[in-house]
């Protein structure tokens, strides 16, 4: 027996984001929003008060110097790897607070 899903809010919503497609395309989408809203009973006034800009009262100018004069330079250990290619070690524990040595050998 096989159970088949009610899709009608699939469809419903396939209706709906073409609406909203078509409206946009066609310049009425905030007319029909305002409608709908007034409809409603939600629709409130755009704000038309005019905010006069103001400086900021700091200025940071960009910065000209290359960002690569914080990393220090890769230096090679003796096994000729740079660190910057080693991942996190696994480190190995006797007891809660011992940690093994590693063999290195």
């Amino acid at each position: 027996m096989v159970i088949i899903p009610s899709l009608s809010w699939f469809y419903l919503h396939i209706l709906l984001a073409s609406i909203i497609l078509y409206k946009d395309y066609d310049g009425t989408l905030e007319e029909s929003l305002n409608k709908f809203e007034q409809s409603i009973g939600l629709y409130t006034l755009p704000d038309t008060t005019e905010t006069e800009y103001i400086d900021p009262p700091f200025y940071i100018p960009p910065s000209e110097q290359d960002s690569t004069w914080i990393l220090p330079p890769l230096e090679q250990d003796s096994t000729e790897w740079r660190d910057s290619y080693r991942t996190a070690e696994l480190i190995l524990w006797d007891s809660r607070l011992v940690a093994k040595q590693r063999n290195t050998s």
